[in-house]
This record gives structure tokens, sequence and C-alpha cells, in this order.
């Protein structure tokens, strides 16, 4: 699996971006109903998705989270590292509906926060190489159309001379 470091040294999965609009929308619900069917509906690669999730914040070199966020999370500690240990899609289920999944938003907020920041430090990035490469490409057809110009130049026959032979 790819793994993307952002630049203060969260790594992510490919799924966590492959995912990112479930995860997104499982963290925005306030309603418990809707969150849990949510995670009744999810596929097999989003719940393991969120199972990396945990595995990530237990990691505390892989999540930038700070003491108030690791405070939220303390009363869930037992759910996530369940989550984060599950192998099997069942497993990973069963552990997220655990009240109601009350944990999920206190637990993916700030890793959105990070993968939409990294998604878009590489959107400037990619933008900015484009930008040089057409800026690039301009410069060479400019010296490719100068070259054209002064080969003319050089060829060029003065109608004072022709007139005198």
């Amino acid at each position: 699996m790819k793994r993307a470091r952002v630049s203060n040294g969260c790594v992510f999965g490919e799924c966590v971006f492959k995912n990112y609009r479930f995860l997104a929308t499982l963290a925005h619900e306030d309603s418990p109903a809707e969150r849990l069917a949510l995670i009744k509906e999810a596929t097999d690669e989003e719940l393991l998705t969120l199972a990396e999730c945990c595995l990530n914040v237990l990691d505390v070199h892989h999540t930038p989270l700070d003491q108030d966020q690791l405070k939220e999370l303390k009363p869930y500690a037992k759910e996530i590292r369940a989550l984060s240990q599950t192998e099997c899609t069942d497993d990973a289920r069963h552990c997220s509906q655990v009240g109601y999944g009350a944990f999920l938003p206190a637990l993916l907020l700030p890793l959105l926060g990070e993968v939409v920041r990294f998604a878009l430090s590489n959107h400037k990035k990619k933008k900015r190489r484009r930008v040089e490469e057409e800026e690039d490409e301009d410069e060479e057809e400019e010296v490719e159309e100068n070259r054209k110009i002064k080969g003319k130049d050089s060829g060029f026959v003065d109608d004072d001379d022709d007139e005198e032979q």
C-alpha cells in the first residue's frame, strides 16, 4: 500500500485519500442513527480505512494531534485500540458501531484536516510545476523562433548588390 507523508510527519495510506468522501461524511454526521447507518452500509475498504485511521492515531509519530484533541479522544481509547487491531471487516464494523460511533468525529476531523492540507499543498506544487513547464516551453519556442529569424537574416541579400552586377 502506498503511503503519503505529510510535511508535519503525518502518514496516510492511499485508501484514506480514496475514501475521503466517506470519512468526511461520517465525521460531520451529527445524528448517531445516521452515523450508524453509514457504518452499516460501508464497504469493506471504507471500514478498513477507519481501522487505519485509528492505527495512525495510536502511533504518535503518524498524526499531528495536539493536547486538546488527545484529551477529547481519551475516553474512547478502548474503542480506538479495538478498531485499530481489527483485521476483518466484520470486526471493524462491530467496533465502529460501539456507542453509535460517537468517537468517530473526534477521531476523523483532525486527520481529515491534514488530508485536505496535504492535498492542497500537492495541488499547489503541481500547478506551480505545470506553470514552470509552460514557461520553459514558451522560452524554448521563443529561442527557436529567434534562431529561424537569425537564419533568415544571415541569408539576406542586399538589393543594391544585385543592381551593380
